[in-house]
């Protein structure tokens, strides 16, 4: 606001950041007048101590120049846990083998996981909200647990695939969930101190 006597004359200086602009709604404010200042940033990853901003300058010799500050916590929508592959444990002859983990959100207080894709014949998925003690331990609004059950009738040796979660929140969210597993076979290769293979 223009509380002096004379038109001031206003400049949108350099923000710190690329993720940030500044906008002014005039750039001539005349006595009792007022301009907004619109500031828009886009956080591009998570940053619990998010701070970008920059300088608007004025004609007034008594403050020529006056910061402005975006602070806050930039979170993302969804966290898939653990990140990375989800290993499948006791899986057997008889047996299937189960992988178990989460998604969650710090963001939304409501969401739904809407499909579970996969493209093995061999993974069967269960999705079960998360409590509200199990919230609490991963600091989220809202969440699922996701088990994937791996079949016994996986062939023997090494498996490895893919699961991937859509969710009802957001512009088409899909996070991809990679999954592995090892089934022994009938017979084991033992090697030998000092063996060659």
């Amino acid at each position: 606001e223009n509380e002096g006597e004379a038109t001031m004359t206003l400049v949108a200086g350099k923000s710190t950041c690329k993720c940030t602009k500044f906008e002014l709604d005039k750039l001539q404010i005349e006595p009792g007048e007022v301009a907004t200042l619109s500031v828009e940033w886009q956080g591009k990853g998570r940053d619990p101590g998010f701070q970008h901003g920059g300088p608007g300058y004025t004609d007034d010799p008594q403050r020529t120049t006056i910061n402005f500050a975006v602070t806050g916590e930039v979170d993302a929508p969804f966290e898939v846990l653990p990140e990375g592959t989800w290993s499948v444990e006791n899986l057997s002859d008889d047996e299937p083998g189960l992988a178990m983990g989460s998604v969650c959100s710090r963001v939304f207080s409501d969401f739904e996981v809407t499909d579970v894709i996969t493209t093995s014949e061999y993974i069967t998925t269960e999705v079960v909200p998360l409590d509200k003690s199990e919230l609490k331990e991963v600091s989220a609004k809202c969440g699922y647990k996701i088990l994937i059950h791996v079949s016994s009738d996986v062939p023997p040796g090494k498996f490895a695939d893919n699961i991937e979660l859509k969710v009802n929140r957001g512009d088409n969210v899909s996070m991809r969930i990679g999954v592995a597993a090892t089934r022994e076979g009938p017979i084991k290769v033992i090697t030998t101190n000092g063996a060659i293979w």
